[in-house]
């Protein structure tokens, strides 16, 4: 395919629609820039090229119409010294160069109008670039909002209420269970507590059972 033809699918593609149909618009558009990047170096190069066959053609314009003006005066003055032979060769020649000026000329008018729509079409590519990379950007801050929103929604997912109340009460039951613990720990102390004193009495009773017995065999109650 040619460059023009190039150029021209490349400035007319629907690129919403070409954009749509990728898993990654993003690498798409960059990938999409990359060859427009490229097909504009090419282009450049042929812009170059017509500019020095422009140069080329009005060098040979200008060379060949001083070569006709000189044969024309060496016609007329051939035909002054009525040195006929002279002048045919002279007038011949002039023809012959006018033939190759008007061929100069179509061909040198010929390559502006190439140049002309080569700029024309250079001018839509670069359009095309530059809409491209705005819709590079927006792509890429409709991505960004998108993950932000995303990040957004995660965070305020509804709560799980039923896993909390039961997370709950199972620690309300720990608390339970540890402060049964510690009641009965506090009552077993208590019990423990009041044992020797317990103990004691029963002692005493004991020793002023004895002692009440001694006396009375002892004669002294």
């Amino acid at each position: 395919m040619g460059i023009f033809k190039r150029v021209k699918h490349m400035a007319t593609a629907d690129t919403n629609h070409f954009l749509d149909k990728m898993e990654n618009p993003v690498s798409m558009v960059k990938q999409y820039i990359r060859d427009l990047e490229e097909q504009m170096g090419q282009a450049q190069q042929a812009l170059a090229q017509q500019y020095w066959n422009e140069r080329r053609y009005e060098a040979q314009i200008e060379e060949t119409t001083a070569l006709i003006m000189k044969r024309s005066r060496q016609a007329e003055l051939a035909v002054d010294r009525q040195e006929d032979a002279i002048a045919e060769l002279a007038i011949e020649e002039k023809l012959r160069n006018q033939e190759k000026l008007a061929l100069y000329k179509t061909q040198h008018e010929a390559t502006k109008n190439q140049t002309a729509a080569l700029l024309e079409q250079m001018k839509r590519m670069n359009e095309k670039y530059n809409e491209l990379v705005l819709q590079k950007q927006n792509l890429l801050s409709r991505i960004r909002a998108a993950q932000a929103i995303q990040a957004s929604t995660a965070a305020l997912q509804p709560y799980d209420m039923d896993r909390v109340h039961h997370g709950l009460a199972r620690i309300e039951e720990k608390v339970w269970q540890v402060e049964a613990q510690a009641y009965a720990g506090i009552k077993a102390g208590e019990v423990l507590n009041a044992a020797p004193s317990y103990v004691e009495q029963e002692k005493r009773d004991e020793i002023q059972k004895e002692l009440a017995a001694l006396k009375e065999k002892r004669g002294t109650v």
